[in-house]
């Protein structure tokens, strides 16, 4: 199956490169046809051919791409039928015929190969796929029906691909038949209906009334439609644009460009135009020839292919008429591009191979014909010689095409042969009823052929054809043609089998249709059984007539004397023929009867009436029907009794010969009749002698449409003949009476008619000159009170409605009673004919409020006198409109509803009356000049914009400020009188504006001349009639608001303008373009809000900032470009805006809310690298959006940022990625595919990134790293299919906890690059604090992890914090974000090239490193140059020997930093901010290991790491053997875990002091990188760190006694901690006292902890005294109970001594200097106030450890003899001693 797969894209590919080379489409066509014909399946996408993207041969993408692929072809959304498999959306379940489709965009030339449609039941039948250009739908290109399907999808291959015209689009839709449900369910059927126009880009279903867009229903996709299309390289785009503006009348612009053009190069260009419809045009030709013409508002992009190389002529014409102007008019020419296809040469031999394979694949439909075979065995030979000796690609291309078209040929001759030896069989026995000696002749000739399969060669292809066309045409001349006909003669038997029920509706059961058939409101159904007294009768289906019920079950069925019976209980029922072809001739018989009043039949589509009413008449006749579009007929007898007996069908199509036969042999009966009309009769010979097939490829259709044309007018002539004798002698009369020169030209016509020459032409003319004038003539003598409409009938002539009175001849124009029932220009005429008689239109009125959208004109009749109520409403697109001048009277809301209706012109001198313009808005209404006065002081004209004539100028001269008024007042009557004003010169005040305001019907204002900085605000605000202004040259700003609602079209702003204010162009609906200066640094808020029909904005160059709704709404702003100056969008800034192509510049790093939402043009977007975050909204809508690329460097993808772009197919999302939140992706339902790069899984909050989605054909790619990591997050554990990505990550960011398990899986070839790094994102952790993430890496696997770059950021004491509120704590970040250490632990094995540890230390601080690796000074590099540093070793010995100075020791650049080892480091920057004034700024430093393979991966250790400890003897044993060590693991470790059970000493870098700490009795956790002091004991060399003791957080975990240190706790359970602090405002200072009997009096390295001063004076410092060593902690036997107590104070001030927490004992602090005794607590505190300086002898602790030995202390007997005890409970006979005492139970002191 495999390689067949191959074969079948090899034959595409081969096509794509003959096409390519050649530019020969048909060979492209013809190639795919021959795959498709002798393959299975050619579609598979998974051909590793197709990803070379490398190659010069490469496609967009894949080359055969489904419909919601990139550059997607549109989607269809289903729908659900019955309880079967559920596509989505709305229920339509029901058994009958369905039908859907979409629109298809692609590169004209692109072949469409294959349809994809689904079946859902396995009850569905008669499956096809057509395809049709969108404006004719009824006329499908291609139609293929599948021959069989089953359940899922299924793909229908088409004979032959159908290449994308040059419009770009074509509409596929299918059809199938639901048999019967699953499960059962009401039944709502649906068929194919009409269609007239499809909107590009949407996706339909059909129903009763049409194609129904149904694309935001949000359902899934389900019609896949495959493509192939070319790629083409641009090599030539250096066009100059050009545009044509500012056009007079009846003038013509154009522009020329010369193209050098390379063999078959596609010219493509866009365009635009903005003009008159109908009068204005933009041509464009190549080389003379046309190739566009476009007018109206129009734009889009075409492409056109140029053959030939060489040089070729360009032309674009732009030509103004001058009969129409409505206001500036524009075209243009843009984006000119000459492109060649790309060739892949290193297929070219595979392309030959199977070429091969699919040529002799073809021997087997080739059997028999044994020459063919030969011919094509000779050119594989030929082809193969060629391919061997290398011969020119063009050569071989040429000779494959060659082979090609002859093994296509072939298969022609194969087809033609065996069609045929089918003709001959048929017209044999033709022959032998009709004996037609020439059909004998041409048949035994045929024969010859017939018998000579073996030796006919591709050359006998034109010999067969010949032979064809013989017989054709010997047939065309006989009388062949036929009809099909239903009689309706169907037996009355009785269908037992099936159940029917119709009890529920009384008698009328009796005529209606089967219960389980009935058909509801607005849908087809055929009608395959009716019921008749209790009897199932059934129709065959084969017949193909169906029946339509719109809510009236029962009005229409066949009765029992087999005719279509109908009753008159309303007019929506009606029978359906379907699938017919332009040109049939449908004929009725009919039978009325004489029990209805009136009756007929109607077509049902445009009511068109083919039998008019007959009032109780008795008559069978019949009546014919010319079909004139494809597709569907519908009829319906209406309004009484009347019976259709039969109906016959033509079987001619149009191009038949046998319909021209036909139509000759009447025209030539008719002929005949024509004697005493001999000019006609010569002029109907003529046509009938050119009416003959001269050529094979004459245009048949074309030569029976002028013959039939011809006729019609001939019979018209003939008819309406006595007319034109009549209306002549009427005109006579009235001409004698008085003179009206319409009239005597009339009459002029029909005088001159002579039956012996006149043409049809002449009387037609005639006819119409007479009826017409003599209609006007006598509805103008009728008053308007003496007309007589009769508007309880109406009547339809041309498709339009009127009422009829009939006693004057008088006509009243009524609106149409359905929406949008016509569309273009509607031209109401002066008269009408009815049944015989001329009707003048004198009237028109609006009773239905039907909105008529596609109507963009309307012109009225000369004849108009009265508009009725609403008459000119609805008329949503019409902008203008001219009112005759005899209408004298108009309604009430006249235009109501005409939104866009804005110019009125009046021809009446006299204001005609009116009653109101409700539900509209003001008008610009030109008057006659001399009625200005009229107008203004009439009701409701005044209420408008008014223009006499053509409008009054005022030009001021100088106007000096104040003076504005008086100067207008001289030159016109009213301020309200002029139109356009121009201030020549001169200063304005706000008297002068004031003035401005008051002229409340200004068109135009001139202001170029004045000398102004400043427009003030809310200058024009709302003068929407205001269509130009010409800005001062001088302006600096405009005010807010100033332009804002104005009516301009386009205005200059000079370059000496600044300042735009807000709203000041908001809702200026007529502007199109505009140009921003480049002095313009920022486009202020809502400044160009709602402006409808603004299309194209050019920015300034140097434009750094585009505020919130700038462009929002700007519904036609489909160009623009943003500057590379830029930096800022804000929120809502171009929503609603259509633009095309959105390029966001460089400078911008985030898309605010809303910026480009509800962009429903917008199909591909590219997000640059420095776009680091997209916020909620951002591109909300995008409707077209297919395509998005994210590039490396986006980190925040917040809300709905892309809510409901359905059609985006794929999303690919950045490893850079880190929040990925509130759903951005909501209700994109065309996604199949999300890959997610990051490793680390972006946060969601809980939102599925696709939310309102369903998942269950979405795939979620991510990275091998990570499947579980996102099959566990929130968010993305929604997606049911996580698969693994082939995207491996080179780039990995580590900014939150993640395990990495090394797989086999993983290439050792794979070297990525992870740096470990920290978070905006807060989170609360298991220990309920809440910081910002930072990276975690965990590895573990059996395979090595090698890796190019690893960076990790280390900050040792970014945990220490202060706050009055906590005593100590140093579980807090007080700089979170850029402090907190990442962590990595190595389980497994990991290797890295290059390692950089990014250090970060508070400024101003001394502050302990390590490192875990050895690091020279040199390598270590502060990232700012601005910071200075020093770093220092420790030296043990000259501690032990109580050299303090010399304990620090400077290094050198050269000097190497240990692993292991500790150092002491301080930096400074000024340039860092300091936060509270307390310097918490910090320094950043990249340090690099030295460069030796052990050393650089020691930071990967997953063992154990010793360190060793320095021996340095001393004279007191406090200072003996310290030495400074560090951390050597790069992640947090707890101390408890280190094989060392004595104290040490920790640097607190915000306290700047000491602390001492015991592994038995803290958990102490050191960060990474974190060095601190121990005391070598006696007895031990080394300290070892355990593995175990590493892990990713800086908090103490819950354990056993697994520590090694825990076992010195567990085993010595007397021991008692005592902790005490001093604190000085926020710092802090700790000594520890510990009792326990196996301790001694003397200092004990393994227990003891000396006191190491602060270097900072200022620091307090608190310590306990023993043999004047000062401890920081304490070990020691209980002995008395006294410990003296040492502090420091480095400044002036108030301390306070606390206690950490509530012991077994009390806890007495002595205060010597003033004789205080203080209980020390949790909850009770000593403060005392004591200047700077040291105090040894102040402060002693007294502890009451033992029990007082009194069991039972009788209070009464302590009483009576004042015994005193001490505390160990023994009474003493003296008191003399100071101390506490018990006495009468009570705590006693003695001072």
């Amino acid at each position: 199956m495999k390689k067949t797969i191959s074969f079948a894209l090899a034959c595409l590919l081969a096509s794509y490169l003959a096409f390519a080379i050649t530019g020969n489409s048909s060979s492209l066509t013809s190639l795919i046809k021959s795959s498709v014909s002798s393959v299975e399946s050619m579609l598979d996408l998974n051909d590793s051919r197709l990803k070379k993207s490398n190659e010069s041969f490469s496609f967009s993408h894949k080359i055969a791409r489904k419909a919601n692929a990139y550059n997607g072809l549109g989607e269809l959304w289903g729908y659900y039928l019955g309880s079967g498999e559920d596509l989505g959306g709305v229920g339509m379940s029901s058994v009958g015929t369905f039908a859907a489709g979409i629109i298809v965009n692609s590169d004209p030339g692109s072949l469409i190969t294959a349809v994809n449609v689904p079946v859902l039941s396995t009850n569905t039948s008669n499956v096809s796929v057509s395809i049709c250009a969108p404006n004719d739908i009824n006329t499908p290109l291609v139609t293929k029906s599948a021959e069989n399907v089953s359940i899922g999808y299924n793909t229908i291959l088409l004979d032959e691909p159908v290449s994308i015209p040059n419009e770009g689009q074509l509409f596929v839709y299918y059809t199938f038949t639901v048999n019967s449900l699953q499960s059962n369910s009401d039944n709502y059927p649906i068929a194919i209906a009409n269609v007239d126009t499809l909107v590009p880009g949407s996706c339909y279903i059909s129903t009763e009334d049409g194609w129904y867009d149904y694309y935001d229903n949000n359902w899934v996709s389900a019609l896949q439609v495959y493509i192939v299309s070319p790629t083409y390289s641009v090599y030539n785009e250096n066009f100059e644009s050009w545009t044509s503006t500012n056009h007079e009348d009846s003038s013509t612009s154009e522009y020329t460009w010369n193209l050098d053009c390379l063999p078959n190069t596609t010219l493509s260009f866009d365009y635009m135009v903005s003009s008159e419809s109908g009068y204005d045009f933009l041509l464009v030709s190549l080389d003379g020839t046309e190739i566009l013409n476009k007018s109206g508002e129009q734009s889009g992009n075409l492409k056109f292919t140029i053959s030939e190389a060489g040089s070729h002529t360009l032309k674009a014409q732009y030509s103004k008429d001058g009969s129409a102007n409505n206001g500036t008019d524009e075209a243009s020419v843009r984006n000119i591009k000459l492109s060649i296809a790309e060739v892949d040469n290193d297929y070219l031999k595979s392309y030959v191979g199977n070429l091969i394979d699919v040529v002799q694949g073809k021997y087997e439909l080739l059997s028999g014909f044994d020459a063919i075979i030969a011919q094509l065995d000779i050119s594989i030979i030929e082809l193969n010689a060629m391919v061997d000796s290398v011969e020119e690609q063009s050569v071989i291309m040429s000779k494959a095409n060659e082979l090609t078209a002859l093994s296509n040929k072939g298969l022609d001759v194969k087809d033609k042969y065996y069609q045929l030896c089918g003709i001959v069989k048929e017209n044999k026995e033709l022959y032998t009823v009709t004996g037609n000696v020439e059909l004998g002749n041409v048949i035994a000739q045929a024969e010859v052929l017939v018998n000579a399969k073996a030796t006919l060669t591709t050359e006998s292809l034109d010999a067969i054809e010949n032979a064809i066309h013989t017989i054709t045409i010997v047939t065309d001349g006989m009388n062949l043609l036929g009809t099909k006909v239903w009689d309706f003669n169907i037996s009355s038997e009785t269908v037992a089998s099936l159940e029917y029920d119709y009890s529920n509706y009384g008698n009328w059961g009796n005529y209606g249709e089967y219960y389980r058939h009935y058909s509801s409101s607005n849908n087809w159904s055929q009608l395959s059984y009716y019921c008749e007294n209790g009897t199932m009768r059934n129709i065959p289906e084969t017949e193909g007539l169906y029946f339509y019920n719109g809510g009236y079950r029962w009005c229409i069925y066949i009765d029992g004397t087999n005719r279509i019976n109908s009753y008159s209980y309303g007019s929506d029922y009606a029978f359906m023929i379907p699938n017919l072809t332009k040109g049939q001739i449908v004929t009725i018989n009919y039978s009325t009867g004489s029990n209805g009043n009136t009756r007929g039949i109607t077509r049902y589509s445009d009511n068109t009436t083919l039998v008019s009413g007959q009032d109780r008449t008795t008559t069978t006749a019949d009546v014919s029907y010319e079909v004139t579009s494809n597709g569907n007929v519908y009829f319906y007898p209406y309004n009484g009794a009347i019976f259709i007996n039969s109906i016959s069908i033509s079987l001619a199509v149009p191009g038949d010969p046998l319909r021209l036969a036909e139509l000759r042999m009447e025209v030539a009966e008719y002929i005949a009749t024509l004697d005493s009309f001999p000019g006609l009769k010569s002029e109907l010979q003529t046509a009938y002698n050119n009416a003959v097939i001269t050529e094979e490829e004459a245009d048949v259709e074309n030569i029976i449409n002028n013959l039939k044309n011809t006729l019609d007018n001939i019979k018209k002539a003939i008819e309406v003949y006595p007319t034109i004798l009549t209306d002549i002698e009427s005109a006579k009369t009235v001409l004698e009476e008085e003179a009206y020169v319409e009239l005597s030209e009339a009459l002029a016509l029909g005088t001159a008619i002579d039956v012996n020459t006149s043409t049809s032409a002449d009387y037609i003319a005639a006819f119409d000159a007479l009826e017409t004038t003599l209609a006007i003539y006598n509805s103008d003598k009728v008053e308007m009170a003496d007309w007589a409409f009769n508007t309880s009938s109406v009547y339809t002539v041309d498709g339009l409605r009127y009422y009829l009175d009939t006693t004057h001849n008088l006509a009243e124009f009524i609106n149409f009673n359905t929406s949008n029932a016509y569309s273009g220009v509607l031209n109401i005429p002066a008269t009408i004919r009815y049944n015989g008689t001329t009707y003048a239109v004198v009237a028109m009125i609006n009773n239905s409020g039907y909105t008529q959208s596609n109507i963009t004109s309307v012109t009225l009749p000369k004849t108009l006198r009265h508009i009725g109520d609403y008459g000119l409403g609805y008329f949503s697109n019409v902008r203008s409109i001219e009112i005759p001048e005899n209408v004298t009277s108009m309604g009430s809301s006249v235009f109501s509803n005409s939104s866009n209706l804005t110019s009125i012109k009046m021809n009446a001198v006299v204001p005609p009356a009116i009653s109101s313009m409700s539900g509209s808005s003001y008008k610009k209404i030109t008057i006659p000049a001399e009625s200005f006065h009229a107008y203004r002081i009439a009701s409701v004209w005044k209420d408008n914009i008014l223009i006499g004539g053509d409008g009054v100028t005022v030009s001021t001269g100088k106007v000096v400020a104040g003076d504005l008024g008086h100067v207008v007042l001289d030159e016109a009557t009213y301020l309200q009188e002029v139109n356009k004003l121009i201030i020549d010169e001169g200063t304005l005040n706000d008297d002068d504006w004031n003035t401005i305001k008051s002229m409340t019907n200004l068109i135009e204002v001139d202001m170029s001349g004045v000398t102004m900085s400043s427009m003030p605000a809310n200058a024009f605000d709302g003068r929407w009639a205001i269509e130009s202004i010409k800005l001062p040259h001088n302006v600096t700003s405009i005010g807010n608001y100033a332009l804002r609602g104005t009516g301009i079209k386009e205005i200059t702003l000079p370059e000496s303008i600044t300042t735009l204010g807000t709203y000041a162009f908001n809702n200026c609906d007529s502007l199109r373009t505009i140009s921003i200066p480049k002095t313009i640094s920022t486009i202020p808020s809502y400044c160009f809000n709602d402006c409808n029909n603004l299309w194209k904005v050019e920015l300034p160059s140097a434009l750094t900032s585009i505020n919130q709704y700038a462009f929002n709404n700007c519904n036609a702003l489909s160009e623009v470009t943003l500057p590379s100056s830029l930096t800022s969008i804000g929120s809502y800034a171009f929503r609603y805006c259509p633009i095309k192509t959105i390029e966001i510049p460089a400078g911008i790093t985030a898309i605010n809310n809303y910026s480009f939402a509800d962009n429903s043009a917008l199909d591909s977007l590219f997000i640059p690298e420095t776009v680091t975050t997209i916020n909620s909204n951002s591109f909300y809508n995008c409707s077209s959006l297919k395509n998005v690329k994210f590039s490396e460097g986006l980190v925040n993808l917040y809300s709905y940022a892309f809510y409901n772009c359905k059609r985006l197919t794929e999303i690919v999302l950045p490893s850079s990625l880190e929040k990925c939140e509130g759903a951005p992706f909501y209700g994109c339902s065309g996604v199949n595919k999300v890959e997610a790069r990051s490793v680390i899984p972006p946060t969601t909050s809980g939102w599925c990134p696709l939310s309102n989605v369903t998942l269950n054909d979405v795939v979620l790619y991510v990275p091998s790293w990570s499947t579980s990591e996102y099959a566990l997050a929130e968010g993305w554990s929604s997606f049911y299919t996580v698969e693994v990505s082939d995207f491996m990550p080179q780039y990995i960011k580590v900014n939150k906890d993640f395990y990495f398990t090394v797989r086999d899986s993983v290439s050792s070839d794979y070297r990525p690059n992870i740096s470990m790094t920290y978070s905006s994102v807060e989170s609360t952790d298991a220990y309920g604090y809440t910081n910002y993430e930072r990276g975690n890496l965990t590895i573990s696997g059996r395979s090595k992890l090698a890796v190019n770059d690893f960076c990790i950021v280390v900050s040792p004491y970014a945990k220490y914090y202060a706050d009055e509120n906590v005593r100590y704590n140093y579980n807090y970040d007080y700089y979170r974000t850029r402090l907190n250490s990442t962590s990595l632990i190595v389980n497994g094995e990991m290797r890295a090239e290059n390692v950089t540890m990014s250090l970060c230390n508070y400024n101003s601080r001394w502050q302990f490193v390590t490192f875990p690796f050895d690091v020279k000074v040199s390598d270590i590099i502060p990232q700012s140059e601005n910071t200075s540093w020093v770093i220092r070793g420790h030296n043990g010995a000259m501690r032990a020997a109580g050299k303090a100075d010399s304990v620090w020791v400077n290094l050198t650049t050269d000097d190497v930093l240990e692993a292991g080892k500790g150092y002491i480091m301080h930096n400074y920057n000024p340039n860092y901010f300091s936060y509270n004034e307390s310097n918490y700024s910090c320094s950043w430093f990249d340090v690099s290991p030295i460069k030796n393979t052990v050393n650089r991966q020691l930071i990967f250790s997953s063992e154990d790491r010793t360190i060793e400890l320095e021996e340095n003897l001393a004279e007191f044993d406090h200072n003996r053997s310290w030495n400074l060590i560090g951390n050597p693991y790069p992640c947090f470790y707890d101390s408890r875990f280190m094989d060392f059970d004595a104290p040490f000493m920790v640097w607190n870098s915000y306290n700047q002091n000491y602390v001492a700490y015991n592994p038995a009795d803290d958990a102490y956790i050191l960060s990474p990188g974190e060095a601190f002091f121990v005391q070598r004991p006696f007895e031990q060399e080394s300290i070892t760190f355990r593995k175990e003791g590493r892990q990713t957080h800086r908090y103490a975990r819950e354990m056993a006694l697994e520590a090694p240190a825990r076992a010195k706790a567990a085993n010595n359970n007397t021991r008692t901690i005592f902790n005490l602090t001093l604190q000085q405002d926020t710092l802090i200072d700790r000594t520890r006292v510990v009792f326990n009997d196996g301790a001694t009096l003397t200092y004990e390295m393994s227990r003891d902890a000396a006191k190491f001063a602060s270097t900072e004076r200022n620091v307090p410092q608190i310590f306990t005294i023993a043999d004047k060593t000062r401890y920081a902690i304490n070990e020691r036997p209980f002995a008395n109970g006294e410990v003296a107590l040492g502090v420091y104070c480095g400044t002036e001030g108030e301390f306070t001594i606390s206690l950490d927490k509530t012991y077994g004992c009390k806890v007495i602090l002595e205060d010597k200097l003033n004789n205080s005794f203080v209980e020390l607590s949790v909850d009770n505190s000593y403060t005392f106030s004591a200047f700077a300086g040291e105090y040894l002898n102040r402060f002693v602790l007294h502890f009451e450890n033992e029990a007082t030995g009194v069991d039972n202390i009788n209070v009464d007997d302590m009483n009576a003899d004042d015994a005193i005890y001490n505390l160990q409970g023994i009474k003493v006979n003296s008191t003399n001693n100071k101390g506490i005492y018990i006495k009468n139970g009570q705590k006693t002191i003695i001072k």
